[in-house]
């Protein structure tokens, strides 16, 4: 009788330890990660990566791109300087 009532109230102490990390993980990571500006920055731009094929540093790509006169700025805007690059879309072929 007395292991019985052991084991009982130590799964009982397990089990409310697992539940408790179980059911603590979900609103941890959506309270902790979600809303961190950097992490879910990284997350879309990884995201873009694999499913658009972007460069996974899109705006030091974007800069290098300017310095190197292929884009302009206008206001918060890249824009391809010439008009060959402006008039065809990418992924079509010539």
């Amino acid at each position: 009788m007395f292991w019985g009532t052991q084991g009982a109230a130590l799964a009982g102490v397990w089990g409310g330890v697992v539940l408790g990390v179980t059911v603590g993980i979900g609103p941890a990571v959506r309270c902790g990660v979600v809303p961190n500006l950097a992490v879910a920055t990284a997350l879309t731009a990884v995201q873009l990566a694999r499913s658009v094929g972007t460069p996974v540093r899109l705006m030091a790509f974007l800069k290098d791109a300017h310095d190197n006169n292929l884009l302009r700025a206008t206001g918060p805007v890249y824009q391809f300087r010439h008009s060959r690059l402006r008039e065809r879309p990418a992924g079509r072929p010539r």
